[in-house]
This record gives C-alpha cells, sequence and structure tokens, in this order.
C-alpha cells in the first residue's frame, strides 16, 4: 500500500519494489554478472490501469523512467567503446562539472567524500544520459518506436458501471411512464 496516492508516490513504490527483488534475485545462484535492474525496465512495454488521473499520471512517469534509463544504458554502452583519448577528457569534464555544481573547489572539498561521490555520479549519469539521447537521435522513427514501446490500456470498469446505471434509470423511467411500478429489483443505491 503507498502511502499516499499521488502519482509520484506509486511510481517510487514500483521503482523500489523492482529494485528489491533484483537484489534478491542477485542473491540467488540463478543470476549472472550482467544483470542490471534496468534490464526489468527495458523489457516493459506496458501498463494496465484504471482510467483515473493519477493512473493516467503514472504511466507517463514510469514510461519517462524507461526511456532515461534507456538512454544511460545506451551512453554507458558507447562509454565502455570509447578510446582513451576521448574518454580521458570526457571523465576530466564530468568531474569538473561535479566540483563546479559543488560550488567550485573550496566548497567540493567541504562536502563529506559520500556527498562528493553522489554529486560526481549525478553528473556521471547526466553525461552518459546526453550521450545515449545524442546516439537515439540517431535512430530511424521506425527504431526509436520499437526502443520507447510502452503502451498504456485503462479498464472499462467504470464505464461499464455508468452504462449499466444509466440503463437501469432509462428502464424505470420507460416502466413509470407507461404506467407500471417501480421495481425494486432495479433499483441502485
Amino acid at each position: 500500500m503507498a502511502a499516499n496516492h499521488t502519482s509520484e508516490t506509486q511510481r517510487d513504490g514500483w521503482i523500489e519494489l523492482v529494485d528489491e527483488l533484483y537484489k534478491l534475485f542477485l542473491a540467488s545462484p540463478f543470476h549472472n554478472e550482467e544483470q542490471d535492474v534496468r534490464n526489468f525496465w527495458a523489457s516493459v512495454t506496458g501498463m494496465h490501469t484504471d482510467h483515473a488521473a493519477d493512473q493516467k499520471k503514472l504511466f507517463e512517469l514510469l514510461r519517462d523512467f524507461k526511456q532515461r534509463l534507456e538512454r544511460e544504458r545506451r551512453g554507458e554502452r558507447i562509454l565502455l567503446q570509447m578510446e582513451s583519448t576521448d574518454l580521458v577528457p570526457l571523465l576530466f569534464r564530468i568531474s569538473q562539472e561535479a566540483v563546479d555544481r559543488a560550488g567550485g573547489i573550496p566548497a567540493w572539498e567541504r562536502l563529506s567524500e559520500t556527498e562528493q561521490k553522489s554529486l560526481h555520479q549525478e553528473m556521471y549519469l547526466q553525461a552518459v544520459t546526453e550521450i545515449g539521447e545524442a546516439d537515439f537521435e540517431k535512430l530511424s522513427p521506425e527504431e526509436k518506436g520499437s526502443v520507447d514501446l510502452f503502451l498504456w490500456a485503462g479498464c472499462c470498469m467504470h464505464k461499464d458501471m455508468n452504462a449499466f446505471k444509466g440503463a437501469v434509470t432509462a428502464m424505470e423511467a420507460f416502466t413509470q411512464s407507461h404506467g407500471g411500478k417501480r421495481s425494486t429489483r432495479f433499483t441502485l443505491q
């Protein structure tokens, strides 16, 4: 159960659940070293929810999350194939951007090691995502559609219920207009 029903909380709950399941999987004898939780999100191609606004927003949030992870993975694959003459300047730039984001060298030095690593990781992910996005843009529209495939299907429960209620109301009106008694069997509360 989510602490609240905001779309962001629901998204975070799904991400946390998948992360926990992957940790269990990685602790089992069935994994190999190449397993990555992003593999799961890459294979998700849709979701089925009701038509509520929070569920539609949840779909959009998870679609955006899936696309971001795909661009990260794409960028990392390119990074791993780079020659050192291209890689070293990129890594230096990432480090420089982390220091700049902290507010310069004096501010960087005041950060804890954990804060420095976190900021460096943030800048690294930003860089590989940009590289991945640039590579993604080279794909044909068909290839892009295949990579980003994420469909939403909404259930019709509320529409079916509303149609049933409408039919009952129409039958009651018809019966009353033709001198009949109102049937308690069709009364909705």
